[in-house]
């Protein structure tokens, strides 16, 4: 195979939010790449919190690519793992010729939330079972019959979110660096999602040149957990 599917997930995830999308394309014969973020599902949870900034992932995430990279690259990216499939698509342009970003949001630069995230972390535990509660009641629609995979998708030690959601600082991440992406562009974004908007997807239809905006009903933040036909379907032909 001459190309290769890299699956980037998002905060407190981990590969396994893919399971479907690896099963499916699996079955197909792609090839796939779908790390682990540091600090979630089998990767390293170091204690020092500089680990977990946007640079540090982004160059890991950087040296993977070229590292695995074929003559044709897709770049699937969910949530805040579209930001780094964008500033891959940005920085190898003649290596990427697709890029996904599912429930993404608009083309903003990031930086850190006041708030509870500033908290320390034996608070930020009592917190816990709050949060989760939280994210699933915001991520995933209320038809939804995921129940057994949802633990997969916020799963992740309180010390590592508080370096996560701190180190989130992305000061380039504006409209204009993403009208250099050049590769072809779809978004898929849940109808229902209550983590992004659609008029924030909008905004990044406005800024990639060539990009194509897809809502799917029924779905939330995690569309790929749960509409995982749909979203095949729509990565497979996005791929042909």
């Amino acid at each position: 195979a001459e190309s290769v599917l890299f699956f980037f997930h998002g905060v407190a995830g981990s590969s396994e939010v893919w399971r479907s999308q690896i099963d499916h394309f699996g079955r197909q014969g792609y090839e796939m790449v779908i790390p682990d973020l540091i600090g979630h599902g089998m990767s390293a949870t170091p204690q020092n919190l500089n680990a977990y900034t946007f640079d540090e992932i982004a160059s890991d995430l950087l040296v993977l690519f070229d590292l695995l990279c074929k003559k044709r690259n897709v770049l699937v990216g969910h949530s805040y793992g579209s930001s780094f499939a964008a500033v891959i698509a940005r920085n190898r342009p003649t290596r990427v010729s697709k890029l996904i970003m599912i429930s993404g949001g608009s083309p903003t630069p990031l930086a850190p939330q006041p708030g509870l995230f500033q908290a320390p972390v034996c608070c930020l535990d009592c917190f816990t079972p709050l949060l989760h509660h939280q994210f699933f009641k915001s991520a995933f629609h209320k038809k939804s019959k995921t129940c057994g995979l949802r633990d997969r998708a916020f799963d992740i030690p309180s010390y590592v979110l508080k370096g996560i959601m701190n180190g989130q600082i992305w000061d380039e991440g504006d409209a204009e660096f993403h009208e250099w992406i050049n590769a072809p562009t779809l978004l898929i974004h849940g109808k229902h999602d209550q983590l992004v908007s659609v008029e924030e997807e909008k905004e990044m239809v406005d800024a990639i040149f060539d990009c194509n905006l897809v809502v799917v009903e029924d779905a939330s933040h995690m569309v790929m957990m749960e509409k995982p036909s749909e979203v095949n379907e729509l990565i497979q032909n996005f791929l042909l």
